[in-house]
Formats: C-alpha cells, structure tokens, sequence
C-alpha cells in the first residue's frame, strides 16, 4: 500500500519513511536505505519538523544510533507531546543497550498513550518489559507484560515468551510451567511442528541463561527437523555464541552461510564463530558484510566488529 501511494504521488515523503521501516522491519537493508535516501533526497522541499524526521529515520539505516537520537531531541523540543519520537527514542536507547534511558523514554510514551486512552504497538511493552528484566527489575518485568496482554489478547503467547524467561529467571518453577503450558497450546492450536514447540522453549531457556535445558530442547527440536535451514541456525547459533561446542556449532552453520549469502544473521553467527576460533582476518569479513547487509543499528555486532579491528591493529 506505501508503494502504490508512492506511484500515486511521487513525492510523498511520510510514506516514503514508513516504507522505510517496512522494509527494515522484513529485514531488507538494501531497500530500507534505498526509500530513506529518496526522502532524504527531497529535504529542502519539507517544512523544519519533517526536515527533522527525514534525517532520524535516515541515521536510522545509516545505523547511526547517536545522530538518530539528536534528530529526536531536535523534534521534541518542537513538540514535546509526540509519542513517536519519544517512542524512537526508547528504541534507539535499547538498541544502544543503555537501559536507564530506554526505560524513561518507554515510561514516558506508555503514560501519553494513557492520556489518549491508544495502545497502538505491543512492542512498547515488550521492550520495556525486557528493559527491567535486564536492570533486574523483575517485579515491573511481570506487571508489564500482564498489562500489555490486557490490550494485547491475541498476542499472550507472545507475552507468555517474555513472562517464562522473567520466571525462569527467578527460579519460579509453578509459574514457569504454566507460561510454558500456555505456548504448547498455542502451537498445538495452530497446528504447528513439535520442532517448534521446543525452538520456543530452548529460546526460553537460552535468555534466562539456562544453558544446559536450552541445549537439550535445541537438540531435540533438531532431532525432529534435521532439515529445516532455520532451526539449523537457531541449534548453531545458540553453539557458537554460548560458547557450548562452537566447532560443531560452525560445521552447521558454514553450509547455511554459502546456500545464503545476503542473510545478514547467518553471516553475523559465522563471524562470531570464527572470532572465537581466533581466525581475526576471517572474522573481520563477515562481521564487515553482515554489517552492511543489517538495516539497524545492532549494540553487539558493533562493539564486536570494533574488538576484532582492535585485536588486528595489534598483532
């Protein structure tokens, strides 16, 4: 739909920025930037504000996290009411791992909802919930997601996720299975692959760092789809970047990354194995190529990229 209002009007610009996103959100870089740069492109024809939003959202593909969140602060002081950039700015927060800020700023956007009486996008609370599960604010975590699935009903499982790996943390056994029960019955409904069940529970147990039951349902979910090219990533990702047996984690990772080359996560996996394996020259290039194929900004990649730069400039 942005596309066809775009052939309609060859210089709307707000769609444009949407499509933008669209785009990095399906994890399509190359086109993410591509319809930035074509707003980016009409600036002088914008009035201040959307001169503004142009250049965050452009900061934004050029993963330029610092410059994105000045071009927010530019906005508010504009108009300090605007849940969307208060919003980008949590985001841009989290992104950077600053969780202090990230968690203000989400604060701040959930309590202009209220007054609106909107709830436009669940990620608000997600987000925020991850943020306190992160400063250990375990009590909000909770209350979080269980206000989020008030205005979110069709996406409990989605909350139940986040909520199991709060009470895996905190060693909460009761309520850890019956999180656990509630997306078994979720995929039972859908009808979807067993395999799939125990991604989601490995998942769970890998954030709350529960290495040994997350290695178990990775390998059992493996032994009931040796095939599936996606599963294959989750079980050598989940090898590699925990340190579990990073050599078998690369052997299932290596033929994913040759049958798809312009997969920015699979190529990110392999460069963190080889890092590991100490292979710097090699590692460089993925994480070089990974980056550039990313639409935004990734804390983890980035301070590793810069780890590996350092270790070569040494040697």
């Amino acid at each position: 739909h942005y596309n066809k209002a775009i052939q309609i009007d060859s210089n709307f610009v707000s769609a444009m920025l949407k499509l933008a996103f669209c785009y990095g959100d399906m994890q399509q870089g190359s086109l993410s930037k591509l319809w930035a740069y074509k707003a980016h492109e009409r600036l002088d024809q914008l009035p201040p504000d959307m001169q503004i939003l142009v250049n965050a959202v452009k900061a934004s593909v050029d993963k330029q996290p610092r410059e994105q969140l000045d071009y927010c602060k530019q906005y508010l002081q504009q108009d300090p009411h605007s849940i969307y950039m208060t919003y980008m700015m949590a985001w841009i927060n989290f992104n950077l791992e600053n969780w202090d800020e990230a968690i203000e700023d989400f604060e701040k956007s959930l309590e202009m909802l209220k007054r609106f009486d909107t709830h436009p996008w669940s990620w608000t609370y997600i987000l925020l919930g991850r943020a306190y599960h992160f400063t250990g604010q375990h009590k909000k975590e909770e209350k979080t997601f269980e206000t989020g699935r008030e205005y979110w009903p069709e996406q409990n499982a989605t909350f139940a996720y986040w909520q199991a790996i709060c009470a895996v943390t905190l060693e909460d056994s009761v309520r850890a299975q019956t999180y656990l029960d509630e997306i078994k019955a979720m995929t039972e409904k859908r009808g979807w692959p067993e395999a799939n069940l125990y991604l989601w529970y490995a998942g769970i147990y890998t954030w709350a760092e529960s290495w040994e039951k997350a290695e178990a349902y990775y390998r059992l979910a493996l032994s009931l789809s040796p095939g599936n090219d996606f599963t294959l990533f989750d079980v050598a990702k989940f090898l590699i970047s925990k340190d579990i047996i990073v050599e078998e984690g690369m052997e299932l990772l290596a033929p994913l990354v040759e049958k798809y080359p312009e997969n920015a996560f699979f190529l990110y996996a392999y460069g963190v194995g080889l890092y590991k394996m100490e292979r710097y020259h090699e590692a460089i290039k993925a994480l070089e190529s990974s980056w550039e194929m990313r639409p935004y900004y990734d804390h983890k990649h980035f301070t590793l990229k810069n780890k590996v730069y350092d270790l070569l400039s040494r040697s």
